[in-house]
């Protein structure tokens, strides 16, 4: 075999290497994006429960209010 065959399969199955590990990265960016899109989702949603939850809670007292409020706050 000539050597310009042997060099043309060596950089055939380099550049097919090379395009499937970056496929294999584009797919797992992919991935982590729809991930982290569903995380934003979940937050989106505890945070509407949260207020939807607090509408009692702000119907009380206003002192009522304050004293779980200076129980609720941790030091820092």
């Amino acid at each position: 075999m000539s050597w310009w065959l042997i060099l043309i399969i060596v950089a055939v199955v380099i550049l097919l290497v090379v395009w499937i590990i970056s496929l294999y990265n584009r797919l797992v960016r992919l991935r982590v994006e729809v991930q982290q899109g569903w995380a934003n989702i979940d937050v989106q949603l505890r945070r509407r429960y949260d207020l939807t939850t607090m509408r009692p809670f702000l119907r009380a007292p206003r002192p009522r209010r304050r004293r779980v409020c200076s129980l609720t706050v941790l030091p820092a």
